[in-house]
Formats: C-alpha cells, structure tokens, sequence
C-alpha cells in the first residue's frame, strides 16, 4: 500500500543529492534547487506507486494517467536515475513507501498507439494534457508550474528542444 505523500516527503538523502551534483557538472542549479528536485523525485515516485496500485487494483480499467517524462522534467529523470544509482537506498525506500520496488517506466503504450492513429504531434500533446492535469489534480498546480516551465531552464539546450516547454 503506497504511505502518505506527506510520509513520503520526509525522506532524505545528501548522498544522492551529492552525487547528483558531481555527475552533472552542466546543471546550472544550486544545492537548493537540487534538493527542491529530489523532492519532486519523490512526488513523482508517489504518483506513479498511486498509479501502479490503482493499476494492479483494478485491471480491467484504463482510465489511469500515463505517467511519463517531458522533456521540461529531464532534470527530475536525471535525479531519479541517480537515487536508482544507489540501489540499497532506493529499494529501501520503493519498499518501505509503496511495498513494491518501482521499475523505471517502459515506453507509454497509449501514447504510441497515438502515434498510430494519428501522428506524433498530436500523440505529444495528447501525452502532455494528461501528464499536466494528473500533476495539478494530485500534487498541486504549484508543482505542474514548476515541473513543465521551471524545471526547462534545466533541460539540455539543443536545436531540436521545442520552446513548448512540455513536450517530449
């Protein structure tokens, strides 16, 4: 059964905060924004466990988000791979938090047979409007706005980023 988000966020780590920093020299953050970030790692981690439960409680049903990464939430998967990193400390804490280890995500099924049906623009926006309305209907909009506009000046600057700051 997943804890209590609030449960959720007491949980700390400078270990993976620390590595964090050393494994990406270019994040143009401070230790602030880095620990505000694992944070939100851990907000994350909470929806998708909520999601999974809901998922295993109710199989025959489709009506969940899909949960994935934008390209506007890079530095939170980049935060995540680091906690997964720490292996003891992260099965530790998927264990304790939501019974279950929680695997990194395989591609989005819906959103590929989006792809499919129609093409992949509109699949991406198809994609983003979920992920947005989940994030603001369970854990804020304060947290949408950070995680699909804040967290951009995070993500890799090449050519091919779309100045539509939630697309993937």
């Amino acid at each position: 059964m997943v804890k209590d988000l609030e449960k959720i966020l007491h949980y700390e780590n400078a270990e993976v905060i620390d590595y964090f920093l050393k494994l990406h020299p270019t994040f143009e953050g401070t230790r602030a924004d880095a620990e505000l970030i694992f944070k939100d790692v851990l907000r994350f981690l909470w929806l998708y466990g909520t999601i999974e439960e809901y998922k295993i409680a109710n199989p025959d049903k489709e009506d969940f988000p899909e949960l994935g990464i934008s390209k506007s939430m890079i530095v939170i998967d980049n935060m995540w791979h680091t906690f997964i990193l720490y292996t003891q400390f992260y099965t530790n804490f998927c264990i304790e938090n939501f019974g279950q280890y929680l695997h990194h995500p395989v591609p989005l099924k819906r959103y590929y047979q989006n792809i499919e049906q129609f093409d992949k623009e509109t699949a991406s926006n198809i994609f983003i409007t979920e992920l947005v309305e989940g994030v603001v209907e369970h854990l804020g909009e304060e947290v949408a706005i950070r995680w699909f506009d804040t967290y951009f000046k995070f993500s890799p600057k090449d050519k091919t980023s779309s100045e539509h700051h939630a697309s993937i």
